[in-house]
This record gives C-alpha cells, sequence and structure tokens, in this order.
C-alpha cells in the first residue's frame, strides 16, 4: 500500500536513450529511444492526456504487453505488407478503456481480401512486421498507462515474440508521446445540504468529470471521479464551486424525481452517466410557480440544449442555482424521507424537452428496476456505439443485434439525448436478452450520513438500491425479511421475476420460464440455464450492502460456517458479497491503484497450531505466484504488541494474519497481550485476511483506521480447527480479482465456510476495467469438455475474448463458453495463464497439466 500526495498526474523524464513516465501511484511506461532530439511543439490529441512530450526519433523499442491499436487520422490505411509467424499469445485478451474490439492481425485480414482498405490495425503479441505509408497515425497503447504516439511519417512496426517491438522511420521523424494515467482522483469538492433538494443539486454536477457527451463517455480515460461531496448539517443551500458549474457539460437531459433521498440515492447512478440536470418535483413546482406556468412543463432547461453536442467546457445553465452556483430552493431542511410515503404517488420522469423527448420510470420500489434497466440500455448500447468504424465491431452481442434488425449506425452522430430516445425507442426482447446484467449492485440507507459516499459508487459505475426495495435480504435484525431461502417479495429485478424494463413492473417467472433474467439467445456460444451450473459463473456479479456501525461486529456474533453472515446480502443468484464501510472510500483515495506488477504480502502466524512445515508451505504458496506478479513475501512468527504494530506501520498491499482476536474482539491476540487497532500508530496495509476467532470487529477498526478492505475469518479458535490455512484468497488477489471476489470463489472451493469481506470489496490490484478472468472446466456426458471464461468486472466496459479464439468476443459482464475436444485440452490448458477451476479446486499454472489425466 502507497500513500500518495497528489501532485502531477504524470510526468515524463528522459534519461539517456529511456523515456519514462510515471504516474502519481507509480505506475509506469518505458520505451527505448534511438536518436532523440527534444522539440517544443507536440502534436494535439483528440482525447484526454494528461502529459506530452516531443521530439525528434529514428527508432522507438517497447515491450508489447496486450496489443498496439494503429489509426490512421488522414484518411483510409491501406493493407500494409506483412509478414507473420505464430501467435504464441494464447492467453486471455481484453479491449480497453478505448481500444476497438477488433484483434486480428493485419496479415489476417490480408490473406482475406486484398483489397481491403480500414482506418485501423492491430498488432498482437508474436512475430509480425508492418510497413505503413506516409501519412498521420495514432498508436495507441493500453497497459501501466494509457499511451498515445503521433506522428506523421511512413513508419515499420517489426514485432517479436521474443523481444521488444520497434516502430522504425526512415529518417528521423517528430514523433508525439501522450500519457494518461488510469488511476483518477478527485479534484473538487461540492458543499451539500442535508435535504432532498440540495441532494439533487449535487447530483446535477457529478457528471463534471465525464470529459465528453459523445458514446465515447462509456470508455474509463473519458470518465474521471467525481467530485467529492461535503454535508454540511448547517447548510440551508448547495454549494457548487465555479470550476465545477461552469465545466459540467449541458446534454439537454432532466431528470424528475419526488423529494426524498431513497428515490435520488436510485437515480443517482443513471443521472451521472447521463449527465442529466437532477431535480426534486418540489423544485421544479417553485420554479414553474416563479414563471406563472403549469407545473414541471420544461422547466429549467435551456432552449435548444439537448440538439448540441456540447464539449466539457460548455456549462449548464442552472436556474434553480444563485448567480454563486448555490442551490436556491433548497428551504426544505425537513427529515429526509419524512414525507417517502406520499411521494410514492409522484412519477418520476426524464426528459429533454428541445427534442421533445418524455420517459416516465414506474415509482416505488419498481423505480430501481427501471432505473438499472435504462443504465444498463444507455450504456452498453453506447459501448457498441463508440466501436462503431468502417470495419464492422465484432463482438458477439453487436453481431446479434443486427441480426435482430436493430440499426445504431446513426447513433455516433446523435447527441446523447437523442441517443436515449433512439435507445428506447429499440424493442425490449431483443435488446433485454442480448445485453449482459449489470454486474455490481450496492444496497445504501438513503440517510444524509451517506451521501458522501456516493461520488465513490459512482465512479465505480455501482447500480444503487435502497434496502426497502431490494430483494437481498438481511438476516437478524427483523427489518428486511425473514432470511436465507425466503421467497422474494419485492418488486426489484432478481431470478424469481420477469420484469417490464420499460415500467418496472413484475410477474411470476414460473408461467414465463423463457424470459428469465439473463436467458441469452440462440446466437450466443453461452447457454445461460447451463451457465447457471457452474459455481462460479453463478458469483460473477458482486453486491455490497453499505454498513451503519452495527453490521461488522454483528457478523463476528455468527458461528463458523456460515458463507455469508449476517446482514451480508443474500439471493438466489449467490452473488459475491460485501459489507462496506463509508471510511473504506476515503482510504482507497490515499492507496490509489497501482498497476505495478510490485506487490508486498505479509503473513503473521499468532498461533502455535500451525506447525514449522505447513508455515514455509504458506509462504512459499504465495512466493510461487511471481508467474503473475513480483511479490515481496515476507514472514512474521509470534509477534509482541510491539511487533505486529511495526508490521501495520510498515504497511503491505495484503496482510494474512493467522491466529486468533481476543475474546471481546477488540484486537489481536499476541505474545504480551491485546493489541487493538485503534492503537495502532499507522496503518498502511491495504487489504487483508484474518483467520482469526472473533475478527469482524477487529476487521471493522482496520477500516477505520487505514485499510480499505479485508476478510475477517472464523468464529472457531485456532487451537480448535483444522490447521489447514487457505491461501486462495491471496493468491486470486494477486492474479488481479477483487477482495469480495477472491473471497467468494475460495468459499466455493471450501463448501461455503470462510467469514465476511469489509470494507470496500470491489478493491483490487489491477484496473477495475480489465476482466481478471478464471477458466471453468466441466466435462460432459459426450466426453467433450467445455471451457468457461468468467470474466468477474467490477466496471463493465469493454469486451473479452482468449487470444486463440477471437471469434468469441464478448461485452466484459458476460461469460464465453468454449467446446474442447478431449485432443485439444493440452493446447487449451498451455494457452491458460490464469487459475483453473475444476471440480471443486483451484489448478494454479504450476499444477494445470495434472488436469489432462483425469479429463483426457
Amino acid at each position: 500500500m502507497r500513500r500518495t500526495t497528489i501532485t502531477d498526474p504524470v510526468t515524463i523524464s528522459v534519461t539517456g536513450t529511456t523515456l519514462q513516465a510515471r504516474d502519481i501511484a507509480g505506475n509506469t511506461s518505458s520505451f527505448g529511444l534511438v536518436g532523440w532530439d527534444q522539440l517544443e511543439d507536440p502534436h494535439s490529441f483528440d482525447e484526454p492526456i494528461d502529459a506530452v512530450t516531443v521530439g525528434r526519433v529514428s527508432e522507438i523499442r517497447y515491450d508489447l504487453l496486450n496489443m498496439v491499436d494503429i489509426q490512421r487520422v488522414d484518411g483510409t490505411l491501406p493493407q500494409p505488407q506483412s509478414e507473420s509467424g505464430s501467435d504464441e499469445d494464447g492467453g486471455d485478451n481484453a479491449v480497453g478503456p478505448t481500444d476497438t474490439p477488433d484483434t486480428e492481425s493485419a496479415a489476417e485480414r490480408t490473406a482475406g481480401d486484398e483489397d481491403a482498405t480500414n482506418p485501423r490495425l492491430s498488432v498482437e503479441a508474436g512475430d509480425q512486421e508492418l510497413t505503413l505509408p506516409d501519412g498521420a497515425y495514432i498508436c495507441r497503447f493500453d497497459a501501466n498507462l494509457f499511451v498515445r504516439l503521433r506522428f506523421d511519417a511512413p513508419v515499420t512496426i517489426k514485432n517479436r515474440s521474443r523481444g521488444p517491438m520497434t516502430i522504425s522511420f526512415e529518417h528521423p521523424t517528430r514523433v508525439t508521446f501522450g500519457f494518461k494515467s488510469p488511476v483518477d482522483y478527485p479534484r473538487d469538492e461540492i458543499t451539500v445540504a442535508p435535504t432532498p433538494n440540495g441532494v439533487a443539486t449535487a447530483l446535477s454536477y457529478l457528471s463534471r468529470s465525464i470529459e465528453t457527451t459523445t458514446a465515447d463517455r462509456v470508455h474509463r480515460n473519458y470518465r474521471g471521479y467525481p467530485p467529492l461531496l461535503a454535508v454540511d448539517d448547517n447548510a440551508t443551500e448547495t454549494i457548487v464551486p465555479d470550476s465545477i458549474r461552469e465545466n459540467t457539460p449541458e446534454t439537454g437531459l432532466e431528470l424528475v424525481v419526488p423529494p426524498d433521498l431513497s428515490t435520488l440515492f436510485v437515480a443517482a447512478p443513471l443521472a451521472y452517466y447521463l449527465g442529466a440536470r437532477v431535480r426534486t418535483t418540489e423544485q421544479v413546482g417553485l420554479e414553474s410557480d416563479r414563471a406563472g406556468a403549469t407545473a414541471g412543463a420544461g422547466a429549467g432547461v435551456g432552449s435548444g440544449a439537448g440538439t448540441k453536442n456540447m464539449d466539457a467546457g460548455e456549462a449548464r445553465d442552472d436556474s434553480s442555482c444563485d448567480s454563486n452556483g448555490n442551490d436556491s430552493n433548497s428551504s426544505d431542511n425537513s427529515d429526509s424521507n419524512d414525507n417517502s410515503a406520499s411521494n410514492s404517488t409522484i412519477t418520476p420522469y426524464l426528459h429533454a424537452p428541445a427534442i421533445d423527448f418524455h420517459h416516465e420510470f414506474a415509482n416505488g420500489p419498481a423505480f430501481a428496476t427501471a432505473v438499472r434497466a435504462l443504465l444498463q440500455r444507455t450504456f452498453f448500447l453506447d459501448l457498441l456505439v463508440s466501436w462503431i468504424e468502417p470495419t464492422e465491431p465484432t463482438v458477439l452481442e453487436s453481431d446479434a443485434l443486427t441480426d435482430a434488425g436493430i440499426d445504431l449506425s446513426d447513433c455516433p452522430e446523435q447527441s446523447i439525448a437523442e441517443r436515449v430516445q433512439t435507445y428506447l425507442s429499440l424493442p425490449d426482447e431483443p435488446i433485454d436478452e442480448i445485453l449482459p446484467q449489470w454486474p455490481y449492485r450496492m444496497t445504501v440507507a438513503p440517510t444524509a450520513a451517506h451521501i458522501d459516499v456516493l461520488p465513490h459508487l459512482l465512479y465505480d459505475l455501482a447500480a444503487i438500491e435502497t434496502p426497502a426495495g431490494s430483494c437481498f435480504e438481511v438476516e437478524g435484525d427483523g427489518e428486511s425479511g425473514s432470511g436465507s431461502g425466503s421467497e422474494c417479495e419485492c418488486e426489484c429485478e432478481c431470478e424469481n421475476k420477469v420484469v417490464d424494463k420499460s415500467t418496472g413492473t413484475a410477474s411470476d417467472s414460473n408461467t414465463e420460464d423463457s424470459r428469465r433474467i439473463g436467458e441469452l439467445r440462440s446466437w450466443d456460444t453461452e447457454d445461460e440455464a447451463d451457465t447457471l451450473d457452474d459455481p462460479l459463473a453463478m458469483r460473477r456479479r458482486i453486491h455490497g450492502v453499505l454498513d451503519d456501525g452495527t453490521i461488522a461486529d454483528e457478523a463476528g456474533k455468527r458461528a463458523d460456517g456460515d458463507p455469508l453472515t449476517p446482514h451480508a446480502p443474500r439471493s438466489q443468484a449467490n452473488w459475491s458479497t460485501f459489507i462496506a464501510h463509508p471510511k473504506a472510500y476515503e482510504n482507497r483515495l490515499s492507496d490509489l491503484e497501482q498497476q505495478s506488477d510490485e506487490r508486498t504480502v505479509i503473513v503473521v502466524f499468532a498461533t502455535e497450531s500451525i506447525p514449522e512445515s505447513a508455515r514455509e508451505q504458506i509462504v512459499d504458496t504465495y512466493r510461487r505466484r511471481s508467474d503473475a506478479v513480483s511479490p515481496r513475501v515476507e514472514r512474521v512468527d509470534d509477534p509482541t504488541r510491539v511487533e505486529l504494530a511495526d508490521v501495520f506501520t510498515a504497511g503491505a498491499d495484503f496482510l494474512h494474519y493467522i491466529g486468533d482476536c481476543d475474546d471481546d474482539g477488540v484486537g489481536f491476540a499476541c505474545t504480551d497481550g491485546t493489541l487493538s487497532p485503534t492503537a495502532l500508530p499507522g496503518n498502511e496495509v491495504g487489504l487483508f485476511q484474518l483467520d482469526a476467532a472473533n475478527a469482524a470487529g477487529v476487521a471493522r477498526r482496520l477500516i477505520e483506521v487505514g485499510s480499505i478492505a479485508g476478510v475477517a475469518g472464523y468464529r472457531t479458535p485456532a487451537s480448535e480447527r483444522d490447521v489447514s490455512v487457505t491461501t486462495t484468497i491471496g493468491e486470486l488477489l494477486l492474479y488481479g480479482q477483487s477482495l469480495a471476489t477472491a473471497h467468494t470463489c475460495a468459499t466455493v472451493q471450501t463448501d461455503g465456510s470462510g467469514g465476511v469481506v469489509v470494507g470496500d470489496g470491489t478493491h483490487r490490484f489491477v484496473a477495475k476495467w480489465q476482466p481478471s478472468e478464471i477458466q471453468s472446466l466441466q466435462e460432459a456426458d459426450d466426453g467433450t469438455i467445455r471451457g468457461l471464461s468468467v470474466p468477474f468486472p467490477v466496471d463493465p466496459v469493454g469486451a473479452h475474448w482468449r487470444g486463440n479464439r477471437p471469434e468469441n468476443k464478448r461485452l466484459i459482464p458476460a461469460t464465453i463458453t468454449h467446446e474442447i475436444a478431449p485432443e485439444g485440452l493440452s493446447e487449451y490448458i498451455s494457452n491458460t495463464v490464469r487459475p483453473i477451476y475444476y471440480n471443486g479446486e483451484f489448478y494454479w499454472p504450476e499444477e494445470q497439466k495434472q488436469l489432462l489425466y483425469p479429463m483426457s
């Protein structure tokens, strides 16, 4: 874990023959240079860039980790002369936040069409050589940093499977290097009055961090961190700084909702992504009264708004703010939800008067379903629209929409309001069946204490539900249902319901099994009914509950073996679950996402029950994960309070504590007494796993003093339980899984035992848009083997595929099925660089050859 002081997002240095860019979290990208003369006139880029440098260079060398996308910006790109050897990269691939999904090599295309022309090419790992004629080009690399090269010259690009890629020019050529950090952090803050009107005003400006209104807004490098929200209990109006108000783009969309926090919380993700101005019906009524007009009739939308595709610099007109940008309609300081019952009859709506667009949502509990459905539809269709090029998109979802008669070709030129109008005009049946489900939900109690968490959830694109509108039940509190296994009685979208997504109403699925949520059509390689038999695929989505301060402590009172513990979300969909804590989101801003392969793992043995041989095996297991990252593994035996405090002060990316906590669940049981997290002089441990009795309260206190998330384990003391210790959670973290997913996968392996995740369970060591797949293998009765690629996303942007099977590209939340003949199993395993799950066990790369014997 690295605490970071915010400075420049990216700094660039040239030392000798090496150009290196480093961002604020320590992520780096380096290029070798042959001949470099610094210049002062960089090219421009049409996307957000944090830092640029320009110079004259003869050759550039780069260790290619994934792929490079080459775009000609001054015309069509004739297919180049190309030499291609075998593609040795058979691992899993992903389309990055701005990549084209097409990953076929230029040589493969040339073989199929000698006369093809194309504005883009992609070069993958393997032996390839491309010669491009004189022209203006942009090369895109998405690795530790987003890298862009811009030049105007003929070029030869050579890639070697066992050496660096080279970009060579006939003569020294002016080349501009542009870099953008994948790490986002909030740069602005809004002071919020804790009233519905005050929150509505604040939500209207969170989209200030999205830098375009085109369909490209779907991509991560266009979506920054929303402004933070600082709640002032004494404020009577929300204060929006000029830097936010003047740079929030006008989209022409307005979302009008009842004046209660429950509805506003649920609406927040949709309003954020759409860039919609949010107003309560009370604000609309006040403004209409001033204008002497009928309540809600087009109030507050500027003339012509929504007909222009405005850039981020064009500010929205907000007539509900005074001349200083402050909310002028926040006079209602009553409790935010006292009038929620009367508001249940008010129909929320989204409209854009400039284009005569009006869409009504269901009110009450069904509102959450309808909002999530529109977010899902708009986001994924924007993603497909952003990939429309002269070359056709190749993800299977795009092909399926085309086969169903859905034409998106006019959408790239439309404003965001026009795109939403178009998307809602499309028939539900093919759209809802083809697009994947939303992968991440949060249940949040709609209180003023949780307002400041909203920007963090929106950055992760969590769909928000309130407890009353969620089918995920809470055990043991007597408020939200009777516990696990009871029938779903709410109106939200779950496996027991069939939902009309335009209105949010539900019906029994017993009479309409073919409309079961998530079912895909026959065009797809994935049979969802079969997929749901796979224990990993069943849990590929994430669901959290925001802690109210008592959940984690109550969790520690449960017996060993309960997979979810009380208050954790439950449903028949078996989501990966966690108990969030508001402090965790503050802590993660201090530990900006590092894409570095260098990770520190510390294993603490605080019990005599683990023999020396087992201790060595546990430590060696983490060290073997050098195939994924470069872990520095340290071991601490039988620590005193001072020694353990020193461990937390020094810090680690992941700490695995094996021992006990004291009987009261206050702190760690050390050799000389109890160490409470509140007594730590500092806590630099990011993620942790506590294999300890009475650990839930200790885990929550670790979050309060600096950690981001952790797993609180057993009720049974170490001296009374099996000495075997699972390292699956930590190993999956090193492979890029979020803590919630890693924990769920580990509990699948152990039949549901293993404690509870507290803190930000979505946190992981790779960018949240990367799929971090796991391969799951199953044997069929006919002897064939099914390989299932399970992506486990947080942010759902992008697509994924296996490197040697690019014909099956899917949007990231979807799984991909591969039918494998027995004789092809060896090749399939050889081309897998991540864990394989088979018959209840994870097989790590060094163990995967063992699968050839029971399966082939």
